[in-house]
């Protein structure tokens, strides 16, 4: 049974084209279809939960190659895995919990770079130990929350730290503050996440 062609991981996912979610018939009429290896059907499901698959990993790995690359991993996972899969469980759980494992192999794996070893080792081990408590669902809205709802000065810390390498040398020297006290804002950061999808608080904390 062949795979299905997915997009170039370069390419970013085309949420415009992408099919609305489908109701409860006709997303097991699809998974039964696919499951059999009907690749229109899982097309179908592919365009259906691509855009919500693609939100939902960008909310821990920002990188957009890397988003489009496990994107991709995860269809390819769940298209292999459908043989055994019971229809008569809900589609998109299974799918997410797919993505989870996958975002924390992800995280784990790119945290033996100095680079993103600390930010990677905190949020996977957040989002692990958040695995064993809750929902699917509340698991994401959880993680989302803590990012969204840091100060906008502190995401951008991060993003600048992790995500385009500035060290910490030069964003001290940037902002006009010592080395240690920017490592120090980091690591503060860095836990309130973690302590933040622990407790499912509504707003990490951050004293600077």
């Amino acid at each position: 049974m062949g795979l299905i062609a997915f997009p170039p991981a370069t390419e970013r996912i085309n949420v415009a084209s992408s099919l609305p979610l489908p109701n409860e018939t006709d997303e097991i009429r699809w998974v039964s279809a696919a499951a059999q290896g009907d690749k229109t059907a899982f097309e179908v499901l592919v365009r259906a939960y691509q855009g919500p698959l693609h939100a939902l990993i960008a909310r821990y790995v920002w990188d957009r190659d890397d988003v489009s690359d496990l994107v991709q991993d995860v269809f390819i996972r769940a298209f292999k895995g459908l043989p055994s899969y019971d229809v008569s469980r809900p589609f998109g759980p299974w799918l997410r919990s797919i993505a989870r494992n996958r975002v924390v192999d992800h995280l784990r794996a790119r945290a033996s770079t100095s680079r993103h070893r600390e930010l990677d080792r905190h949020l996977a081990d957040a989002i692990g130990n958040a695995a064993e408590e809750t929902s699917e669902e509340r698991r994401a809205a959880a993680l989302a929350r803590c990012l969204d709802r840091l100060p906008s000065h502190h995401r951008e810390l991060l993003r600048d730290r992790y995500e385009r390498g500035v060290s910490v040398n030069s964003i001290a020297l940037r902002d006009k503050r010592s080395a240690t006290s920017v490592s120090m804002v980091l690591m503060r950061i860095r836990h309130a996440l973690a302590k933040c999808m622990e407790l499912d608080a509504p707003q990490p904390k951050v004293s600077v």
